[in-house]
């Protein structure tokens, strides 16, 4: 893959909710992202991992709730994805019992991935310093904040 943009091109590039459904090639957009933004440059995205599942499980306030549920347009279409599918997969289940550090649900379709932000920012070490993690940064998602070294 190639991105149509010049090397060292971005200050910063923003990626919400790309991560949480690139399931191939990870490793590859990341190299490509760096390649497009000057030394330096940060790179902001979004991805599911344990923070998130925390909230799939059902650690939030009312209010949050409402505003997921908002955002997957209704209360029923978070219960039938989260409840219904996601809750029910196997592969969600081993990472939320910590037995893998990355799974995709959805595979063939729309692929769900959810990460360990922890190991994909070590993972990540050699060509980019983590500056942050936040958790429910993008609705129930958490942004991670790299900085390409």
């Amino acid at each position: 893959m190639h991105l149509p943009f010049k090397d060292e091109y971005f200050d910063l590039v923003y990626a919400g909710s790309v991560f949480a459904h690139i399931d191939e090639l990870t490793n590859a957009w990341f190299l490509e992202l760096r390649r497009i933004l000057n030394p330096g440059g940060k790179l902001w995205f979004t991805i599911n991992d344990r923070r998130a599942t925390k909230v799939f499980e059902g650690e939030r306030t009312a209010a949050e709730f409402e505003y997921y549920c908002i955002r997957v347009g209704g209360k029923q279409n978070w219960v039938n994805f989260v409840d219904g599918y996601f809750r029910q997969h196997p592969a969600y289940r081993r990472f939320v019992n910590k037995e893998v550090d990355m799974v995709v649900i959805g595979r063939p379709g729309e692929a769900h991935v959810l990460w360990d932000a922890d190991v994909l920012c070590k993972r990540l070490e050699p060509f980019w310093q983590t500056l942050s993690v936040t958790a429910k940064a993008y609705g129930h998602q958490t942004a991670v904040l790299l900085q390409s070294r």
